[in-house]
């Protein structure tokens, strides 16, 4: 059977002196067998105070649902706590980490999927879904192993999308080459390739010049061209840049 194991850490608890009481409770749900249970997840939650909640479960799938958050609210004593799910394999190891606050569980919110650097903090794009937090509160996810992920509103994923889209440029916005000659068009060093799904290359005139699908151009005869690299990113959303080659 299924066991849902809420703990408020001992010591985080303080007495009305301002010093930890060093107590500390549990809270245990018990669900019926279920014979397709194959994932272990260890749920974490930290208020703004600072005080950790625990909270683990055994599920088919990652999710997180109402029932889960109620008890880390229930625990933590506040809806202000960030909630941090590790899905686990068989082993134990670690897949990946999913965090969201428990107030964006919320019946029918929709949140997008951020990959978050640990180390930096930066927040990269991961794919073009709208997760959907069903009407019983729960919410199902399926994400690629090895990395940090956040559930975050609409409005901060579009912060993130415009963010990378600003630093789509290109390296040189023009170039003079000889003919025979090779050359390339260069994205900015700026662009955190994590948010990028592809980047499809498009000479104007081939003629005059060709690029191939890594941005190498080649000079073919006298004239000019504009050598495009349309970007697409992880969300979907695309834009174009370019560069103008004189071919002497």
């Amino acid at each position: 059977m299924l066991q849902w194991r809420i703990k408020q850490q001992a010591g985080d608890n303080k007495d009305d002196n301002g010093s930890n009481s060093g107590s500390s409770s549990d809270t245990t749900v018990t669900t019926p067998d279920d014979k397709d249970t194959t994932e272990t997840k260890n749920v974490t939650a930290t208020t703004p105070s600072g005080e950790k909640v625990e909270a683990t479960v055994t599920t088919t799938k990652a999710e997180l649902s109402t029932d889960v958050v109620a008890k880390v609210v229930e625990a933590a004593g506040t809806d202000q706590v960030t909630i941090k799910t590790a899905v686990t394999d068989a082993n134990g190891k670690t897949q990946y980490t999913v965090t969201t606050t428990a107030k964006n569980l919320t019946e029918n919110a929709k949140l997008k999927v951020v990959a978050v650097d640990q180390t930096t903090g930066e927040k990269t794009l991961v794919n073009a879904k709208t997760y959907k937090v069903n009407k019983d509160g729960s919410i199902t996810f399926d994400l690629p192993a090895g990395a940090d992920y956040e559930l975050v509103s609409t409005a901060e994923a579009k912060t993130v999308e415009k963010a990378a889209l600003k630093t789509v440029k290109v390296k040189k916005t023009s170039a003079s080459v000889k003919a025979g000659k090779k050359t390339s068009i260069q994205l900015s060093s700026k662009l955190n390739m994590d948010n990028v799904k592809k980047v499809t290359y498009i000479s104007g005139k081939k003629s005059v010049a060709t690029v191939n699908k890594n941005g190498k151009i080649t000079a073919k005869k006298k004239g000019s061209v504009t050598v495009k690299a349309k970007v697409t990113l992880k969300n979907g959303t695309t834009k174009t840049v370019s560069m103008k080659i004189k071919v002497k």
